[in-house]
């Protein structure tokens, strides 16, 4: 027996198992109108009729589906004199609502209106906001505690809020269609890039740069700029004030359950197991602190000009980390308790528009060039 006619017996075997069970509610397609026209998703005779006289000739199976679709899309359900929806005091003939609660209102029906025990729906995210999207995927999924449910979709979003190891990925080699089980979350995120989305299709930054602190998110966009370096499109988010076990789960969160690329920055202080969410080709490690980049000449000006402390030449000890030089001179000439790190953004972003590109180093500027590419 050939490999045709192998796959064509197995066809035919499965034909004969699943017919008369299986109900195909197909994806709803736009009807071809004249422009300006506003045309219904619901068909008259599958849909709009059949619901219609639902109302009148089994008041329970009315209930049961109505009530459903009020559920979803926050709007009473009504038949008299003819198919509309009721939102607080106003009518809506049922033509007229949006197209996602008619995509809502017509798949509902032939969901419970379905005798068969197994549904196959195809795309029932069209037309619908993320938000209905997710509540019509938990209601698909509380209906396949009775009826075995197989939905076919497009949307990266509709099957990530699935379990992965109930979805499969349909891909296509040459001429011919590959069905992949998938099986764990990480195949799931290689599916994804397999259909060509991005992180930011479903609201994720494509990339993202985790820094120890406020300072970084100020200074190195003002140091990129001055590199030539584009990372504005790059989310940039600050660790600070986060315990450790906070800091990694947030760094874990992104590298475990997005497409995100992570980068991260942090000081000589982080601990090793923070550092070690990343890798080392996304990672950068200060010696020291940021602060202990700044020129001196260029900090003291900024911090006689913004802090009024009348500094000069040798008031900062270059061989001491420059926090603790700041935080001494701030408490002997203001009082200021050497606890309190109000000024190091402020600070920061100044001394940093003061910087020329040859006063920024190279390593930073390798790292930044490597985030931005």
């Amino acid at each position: 027996m050939t490999d045709i006619q192998t796959l064509e017996h197995v066809q035919n075997k499965i034909t004969d198992r699943i017919k008369g069970k299986l109900k195909l509610i197909p994806a709803t397609r736009n009807e071809r109108i004249e422009p300006g026209e506003r045309s219904s998703f619901l068909n008259a005779s599958i849909i709009i009729n059949p619901l219609t006289s639902l109302h009148a000739s089994n008041d329970e199976a009315w209930y049961d589906v109505s009530a459903t679709i009020e559920e979803l899309i926050g709007q009473r359900l009504d038949s008299v004199p003819a198919l509309s929806t009721w939102e607080k005091n106003l009518r809506l003939p049922i033509q007229l609502i949006g197209g996602g609660q008619q995509e809502i209102v017509g798949l509902l029906y032939q969901i419970h209106s379905a005798s068969e025990p197994i549904i196959a729906i195809e795309e029932p995210e069209t037309h619908l906001h993320h938000n209905l999207s997710r509540e019509l995927f938990k209601l698909l999924n509380k209906m396949a505690t009775n009826k075995q449910l197989i939905v076919a979709t497009h949307s990266e979003y509709f099957a990530e809020i699935s379990e992965a190891s109930k979805t499969w990925f349909l891909g296509k080699k040459a001429k011919e269609a590959k069905p992949q089980e998938i099986k764990t979350e990480k195949e799931l995120q290689e599916a994804f890039g397999l259909l060509g989305a991005e992180p930011s299709d479903r609201g994720y930054p494509n990339k993202i740069l985790f820094v120890a602190g406020e300072t970084e998110e100020g200074v190195l966009p003002v140091w990129a700029e001055r590199l030539g370096v584009d990372i504005r499109k790059i989310r940039i988010e600050a660790l600070e004030g986060e315990y450790d076990k906070r800091k990694i789960k947030i760094i874990n969160d992104y590298v475990k359950e997005t497409q995100t690329t992570v980068f991260l920055m942090v000081d000589s202080h982080a601990s090793d197991k923070v550092k070690q969410t990343v890798d080392e080709e996304h990672r950068f490690v200060l010696e020291g602190t940021i602060e202990d980049f700044y020129p001196i000449l260029i900090l003291i000006h900024v911090l006689s000009e913004n802090l009024g402390l009348e500094l000069v030449e040798g008031d900062i000890n270059p061989d001491k980390p420059r926090v603790e030089e700041i935080q001494r001179l701030l408490n002997e000439k203001s009082g200021i308790p050497k606890t309190k790190t109000w000024w190091k953004r402020s600070i920061g972003k100044e001394v940093a528009n003061r910087m020329s590109e040859d006063d920024i180093p190279r390593e930073i500027k390798g790292f930044l060039m490597k985030v931005a590419n």
